[in-house]
């Protein structure tokens, strides 16, 4: 269960840095698309112009809708480990306690 933990944190990590480097080059991308945009405007008739807005709004609310999930999931893997980790602790004192109250170990129970 702990393996299976640490590996979905690690796929959210590099999910989260494969995110921030699609942001990186989409801004980069955007940037390049307005100084196109800058140099060719006076070219482009109105119905260019509103399909070009248009396209450029949809992969922003693409890459806002990617991040919210990278958020969620990574939220919901934290969440896990937090109640993996208060289980593992809960066992933990059980265990102890349960040594603690037993008259004889189950060692010697078995040996026997």
């Amino acid at each position: 269960m702990s393996e299976q933990i640490s590996s979905d944190i690690q796929v959210m990590a590099n999910v989260e840095s494969e995110f921030t480097q699609l942001s990186e080059k989409i801004g980069s991308l955007e940037s390049e698309i307005r100084i196109f945009e800058e140099y060719y405007k006076d070219t482009w008739g109105e119905k260019a112009k509103k399909k070009f807005f248009s396209e450029m709004s949809d992969m922003h609310n693409c890459m806002l809708k990617l991040a919210e999930t990278v958020k969620v999931e990574k939220t919901i893997i934290e969440t896990a480990r937090k109640n993996y980790e208060n289980a593992e602790n809960i066992s933990s004192k059980t265990v102890q306690t349960l040594q603690e109250e037993t008259p004889f170990s189950t060692k010697n129970m078995f040996n026997n």
